[in-house]
């Protein structure tokens, strides 16, 4: 038995420790644990001598110690997952910058020529979709947070390659922000992932997706609005649960990590949805309001 047990942990761990295995491994293993004191404690407490009571008890600390553990390694585990994501979305965002320099010189070029040519409602043409491109990445690099700037730019990607049209109100350089930027790349992360699903469930003719970031009254408010499907009414009051989504069974994560999140650094996350779209809020509060606030931004 015991050398069946050993293969089953070897081919369990085979290509090396990953850390979900490790921490579903302590899970089962503290489970088991607790399943042995239980059943001591109710069906054999009788016949136990005193110093096992106290064994017993180093026992139940040793498991709380072990989920303790399990539960940090999960969390440690999505933030080395949103830490190589960044990186990847930064490396993006640099081969974009890198990809436009190198291109300026051809589209100049282009548009002498054209204008050469007397095709002057072309290079009207050209120069707007040149135009908005250059401006989608210089919205992207509006914050001060190398990570959020990366993210925003590859969701701009996403959304264009999707045929969905991506605007961006960002009124704030996130100088404030209470959380570290890894975190707000995971609440972004799920919220625009989210509203780019719905507006493909939803197969509107002109999908809008709006995110909207500025800071008002010692608080940094962030919204992402899109035009696709509503929430139905059954699902909203729990739409912040986990395993509750609009998109069926054994989905709906996303948001329970943006709630998780937000409420961890003592801000809040509210839904408002109808006929013309959905909106997602989030209110992340920070220290010493006085010291940031931005009177030129205007209260809706």
């Amino acid at each position: 038995m015991c050398k069946s047990l050993t293969r089953s942990i070897r081919k369990f761990f085979s290509g090396g420790v990953e850390v979900y295995k490790l921490a579903r491994s302590i899970f089962a293993l503290s489970a088991i644990e607790l399943g042995v004191i239980a059943y001591l404690l109710i069906l054999r407490g009788s016949e136990l001598p005193m110093s096992a009571f106290v064994l017993v008890g180093v026992a139940v600390v040793g498991v709380l110690l072990s989920l303790e553990g399990a539960m940090a390694l999960n969390h440690a585990c999505a933030q080395v997952k949103t830490v190589e994501e960044t990186l990847s979305e930064l490396e993006e965002l640099n081969r974009t910058l890198r990809a436009q320099r190198h291109d300026f010189k051809n589209h100049v070029q282009v548009m002498s020529a054209l204008l050469e040519m007397g095709e002057v409602d072309e290079a009207k043409r050209y120069i707007s979709r040149l135009s908005q491109d250059l401006r989608n990445v210089g919205l992207a690099l509006r914050t001060s947070k190398p990570a959020v700037n990366a993210l925003l730019q590859a969701k701009a990607n996403i959304c264009d390659s999707k045929g969905i049209r991506f605007e961006m109100d960002i009124a704030t350089r996130l100088d404030t922000l209470p959380v570290e930027q890894w975190e707000l790349c995971r609440v972004l992360g799920n919220l625009i992932d989210n509203a780019v699903e719905a507006q493909e469930a939803a197969k509107a003719q002109s999908p809008l997706i709006k995110l909207s970031m500025y800071e008002r009254k010692g608080s940094i408010i962030i919204s992402v609005f899109n035009s696709g499907t509503t929430v139905p009414p059954a699902l909203r009051g729990s739409i912040f649960l986990p395993d509750v989504s609009t998109k069926g069974k054994g989905r709906g994560m996303g948001l329970a990590i943006v709630r998780g999140i937000v409420s961890e650094a003592g801000g809040d996350v509210t839904l408002e949805t109808d006929v013309n779209g959905t909106c997602f809020t989030v209110t992340l509060p920070y220290e010493n309001p006085g010291d940031y606030e931005h009177p030129d931004i205007p209260e809706s």
